[in-house]
C-alpha cells in the first residue's frame, strides 16, 4: 500500500474515533452489531446455497466488525435523540 493511501486510511480512522458515541454504551452497540452480522451472513448463505463452508479470514472478520461498529456509532451520533 502506498504512503498516500495509508495517510487517507489514518485520516478516516481519526474521523471515526471522534464519532464514537457516548449516547449508547459500546457493549450495547457491539451486541446489535453481532446480531446484524449474523443476519448479514444468513442472507449471504441463503443466496449462495451452493457454497458448503463458511470459512472467513480472521483479519477480514476483525475488519468487518470494526467497520460495522464505526458505521453504527456514526449513525447513532447523527440520529439518536435522547
Amino acid at each position: 500500500m502506498d504512503e498516500q493511501k495509508i495517510k487517507i486510511l489514518q485520516a478516516y480512522d481519526k474521523i471515526f474515533e471522534a464519532a464514537i458515541t457516548k449516547k449508547v454504551s459500546q457493549a450495547r452497540i457491539k451486541k446489535v452489531m453481532k446480531k446484524a452480522q449474523d443476519a448479514f451472513w444468513a442472507v449471504v448463505a441463503k443466496e449462495f446455497k451452493e457454497v458448503e463452508y463458511g470459512d472467513m479470514d480472521p483479519m477480514q472478520t476483525m475488519k468487518m466488525e470494526k467497520d460495522m461498529m464505526d458505521v453504527i456509532n456514526v449513525w447513532l451520533e447523527n440520529n439518536y435523540e435522547v
